[in-house]
């Protein structure tokens, strides 16, 4: 496909994404006093973002990522933490704000737990909802896709992340092909909660910040449009919410999925026993996902969004489990393993996994390797995107040959390193956008 093509069909389909308020993520949370705490959330698109798991250390520069603005926010982080990201599709776009191609380790958390029991969700909300401020007055910014990990790095609870907002701005940034102008970006919302049941949710309306705070059952579910408000406005429609609909609502449409997930956590059975209540919030959250080939609405020119992923994070083990919709197994890290281990210590590497791989099953925590070369090594993690793509198809000679070249990517110094590093990062994206 030509990169003209290539590059209407990517803006397309984010303008698609405003049609419909089916399309989305969810995220419940459980946080009844003297339980244990957990969350779990879906990721639906219309695509696959080839989503990434890093391990982030602490000590870490960090910036907005605003490029050369003035009040581009600069941190280091503070807490080591685990994160599920979608660089695999982002790494591969060039940022409005830069210039120059999104970070993989930097750009693009949806989702995270940090080493003092503090996890952000990062889900859309509809551009007609959505109105990013476009200067934060004394205020440093960064981009929305930078803002999960900002509060990751810095914050050990709900209550330091809401003061950490007052202080910052979220700015839009555009995400476009390479070599393309036009750009095309996402409005999100956020959820936050810690170990203590203590949550709050970030929506950015009117290019003002609202934030939503407490224990409160209120706080507990968040799906996409509308913003919260009108969703706890609509719930009050249900008999079971003091209304008159009597029948719970079964479209996979947002405002639906923001009823049942509020409805069925009212009664999720209770127990101290933190593997069972990961498996009583994966049959709710199973309940909001969207199945692969289901159209979003009556018009199958909306096309089709499901979910990708789930995930579930038990805040009194600290484990971060994960399950990829095409693989039947579920994946988790022990964030407790991974301190003791000395892997969130300062000066030590980012550590990454592919967990979309089939083979993968149950504690993955070892699993991790170091991001090799300068930073991150772009061509290594191209070339187990493609290794893992023809793994799955069978193309076992092909693997090999990709395998054998990203030793030689490693290997080879100077100029080379470089050259090898841009054909192959060239590679991996021509292939990544032909899956579009």
């Amino acid at each position: 496909m030509p990169v003209f093509g290539r590059s209407h069909l990517f803006l397309l389909l984010l303008a698609a994404y405003a049609w419909s308020s089916a399309l989305g993520c969810s995220r419940i949370l459980f946080n009844r006093e003297g339980y244990p705490v957990l969350s779990a959330r879906t990721m639906d698109w219309n695509w696959s973002f080839d989503d990434w798991l890093l391990v982030n250390p602490r000590g870490q520069d960090m910036d907005g990522g605003l490029g050369h603005q003035k009040d581009s926010k600069v941190w280091k982080s503070k807490y080591g933490s685990v994160v599920s990201s979608i660089n695999g599709w982002l790494g591969s776009k060039v940022s409005g704000r830069t210039g120059k191609l999104f970070e993989f380790e930097r750009d693009g958390v949806a989702e995270g737990m940090n080493e003092k029991g503090f996890a952000v969700h990062l889900l859309y909300l509809d551009e007609k909802f959505t109105r990013y401020p476009t200067q934060g007055a004394s205020r440093s910014g960064l981009t929305y896709l930078r803002w999960a990990r900002y509060l990751l790095d810095t914050c050990a609870n709900v209550n330091e992340a809401v003061e950490a907002m007052k202080h910052v701005w979220i700015a839009d940034v555009q995400i476009s092909i390479v070599g393309e102008q036009k750009g095309a970006s996402f409005g999100t919302h956020m959820a936050i909660e810690d170990s203590s049941g203590d949550s709050a949710i970030f929506e950015l309306v009117d290019g003002s910040l609202q934030v939503y705070h407490g224990r409160s059952q209120n706080f507990s579910v968040m799906t996409n449009e509308p913003p919260l408000p009108q969703q706890l406005q609509n719930l009050k429609r249900y008999k079971a919410f003091g209304g008159e609909e009597s029948d719970l609502p079964g479209d996979v449409i947002s405002s639906d999925r923001f009823v049942r997930m509020t409805y069925y956590l009212r009664d999720i059975p209770k127990s101290q026993d933190t593997v069972a209540m990961a498996g009583y919030m994966r049959t709710i959250i199973t309940n909001s996902a969207v199945p692969q080939g289901a159209p979003d609405s009556d018009d199958p020119a909306h096309g089709v969004y499901p979910t990708w992923w789930t995930s579930i994070l038990d805040f009194k083990e600290m484990t971060f489990y994960w399950g990829w919709s095409l693989n039947p197994n579920f994946i988790w890290v022990d964030v407790r393993a991974l301190a003791a281990d000395g892997k969130l210590d300062e000066g030590r590497t980012t550590l990454l996994l592919n967990p979309r791989v089939k083979a993968l099953v149950g504690d993955v925590t070892a699993s991790f390797t170091p991001a090799s070369g300068d930073r991150l090594s772009l061509p290594s993690v191209g070339l187990s995107l493609l290794a893992t793509r023809l793994a799955d198809a069978g193309q076992t000679s092909a693997v090999i040959m990709l395998l054998v070249a990203g030793v030689l990517i490693v290997l080879v110094g100077g100029v080379h390193r470089w050259v090898a590093k841009s054909t192959s990062r060239h590679v991996a994206f021509m292939y990544r956008e032909s899956l579009i």
